[in-house]
């Protein structure tokens, strides 16, 4: 990992697996941690395996950055649907429960005769 010094530019396949310009922010014997500007230092990546990283190309071989972002946003998407539908039958299965015990509750004020109290 040596041949990537910090600071130079460099092309890393980012956490969706895309790849995409870098830099390098710091390196050592087993790994080589790089940034992906001009996002933010969260989405920076520690890279330990050689066939993730490679010296900056000449020729356009990367995915358009808008793409790339399309592909972000059908993620944001995906999790955003699978935590409405969990919130929506988490919503369903405390109706249940609910209804449930109103239920109990109505067929045993009936049977003591004392249904309003």
């Amino acid at each position: 990992m040596m041949e990537f010094a910090v600071g130079a530019s460099v092309e890393a396949v980012d956490q969706l697996g895309i790849w995409a310009k870098s830099k390098v922010i710091s390196a050592s014997e087993n790994s080589v941690v790089v940034t992906f500007p001009p996002w933010r230092s969260e989405w920076d990546r520690e890279i330990s395996d050689l066939s993730e990283i490679r010296k900056e190309t000449i020729e356009e071989t990367l995915i358009p950055r808008r793409l790339a972002q399309k592909k972000v946003r059908s993620y944001s998407m995906l999790i955003l649907s699978f935590f409405i539908s969990f919130s929506f039958l988490t919503l369903i299965s405390i109706s249940r429960k609910l209804l449930f015990a109103i239920r109990t509750r109505i067929s045993r004020n009936c049977s003591t005769g004392t249904l309003f109290t």
